[in-house]
């Protein structure tokens, strides 16, 4: 954009003007836009506080190649310098109205432009920003599932969430035996069997004899009168028909939990199913036992 002051006198543009009356100056364009309420090209200038001296009467646009495609007048504005003790900074803009802008590209250089209040003020009122100290609004950053909790969070600062894992209906304590899923919860708990009990010295057997009963008899049917359906819901789920004629197999779903499933022989357990410890059996840990 050239900048002039007439020769003294604010100038009447004319189509046929070729040059300025009189060009003080000639600069890149600090920034190219148009103007989305309208077809209008605005071409911005900004003229630092070290030029100047001279009356601000008239403006041109000039091409790549040096062509004056846009004229105007302009109210006449002096631009000191800070050598005269008052000098600032000066924008131009140049709005030019034309047919269309439908099939116009901008193309601006970022290294060129500097940012105006007005350009701040125009993004500002677009409601967007790269970056902000803060949220104009807080949010509730919440998480559900496995744990529930919930946070205040406008990012001002780091946030941090107190999780709360919900009963599983376990007893907190330690058991001698259970089985657990790949979740870590407990899915059954069991009686010692021979089978778990490690080898012993005298010491642990305090009563009874070797010897043991060989018989017994119990109540016994070949089948119930009425079958029964076993149900399972909770943390594993299925189904089967059972009415004691033959055995029965019911395939339980289950999700993984990321802990390797196992039967462990001790292991201890809070109040949410979870197995928090698993230990190997200890002479301390076996009841006094009858020779049975």
């Amino acid at each position: 954009m050239g900048v002039g002051d007439g020769n003294g006198v604010t100038p009447l543009p004319s189509r046929l003007q070729k040059k300025l009356v009189h060009e003080n100056v000639r600069m890149k364009l600090n920034r190219l836009t148009v103007r989305a309420d309208k077809p209008v090209i605005v071409a911005e200038l900004i003229l630092p506080s070290d030029i100047g001296g001279w009356w601000v009467r008239e403006v041109g646009l000039y091409d790549s190649t040096g062509t004056l495609v846009a004229v105007a007048s302009y109210p006449a504005t002096y631009k000191p310098t800070l050598a005269q003790g008052t000098g600032r900074t000066q924008g131009i803009r140049l709005q030019i109205l034309v047919s269309s802008t439908a099939n116009i590209t901008i193309q601006d250089d970022p290294t060129l432009v500097m940012a105006t209040v007005n350009t701040v003020r125009e993004e500002i009122t677009k409601g967007e920003a790269a970056s902000a100290v803060k949220l104009k609004t807080a949010r509730k950053i919440a998480v559900t599932g496995d744990a529930t909790g919930d946070a205040s969070f406008d990012g001002s600062a780091n946030a941090s969430i107190a999780l709360t894992l919900a009963d599983s209906g376990v007893s907190a304590g330690t058991y001698s035996k259970v089985t657990v899923n790949a979740k870590g919860l407990v899915m059954g708990v069991h009686s010692l069997i021979q089978g778990d009990i490690p080898a012993l010295d005298a010491s642990k057997i305090t009563s009874g004899t070797l010897s043991r009963p060989t018989s017994g008899n119990a109540g016994s049917a070949t089948k119930l009168q009425t079958g029964r359906a076993w149900t399972f819901s909770g943390a594993a789920t299925g189904m089967g028909w059972f009415d004691g004629s033959g055995d029965v197999n019911v395939q339980l779903a289950l999700a993984n939990s990321g802990i390797s499933a196992g039967t462990y022989s001790k292991v201890t357990v809070n109040a949410k199913g979870l197995v928090t410890g698993a230990q190997s059996l200890i002479q301390g840990d076996i009841p006094a036992l009858d020779a049975s």
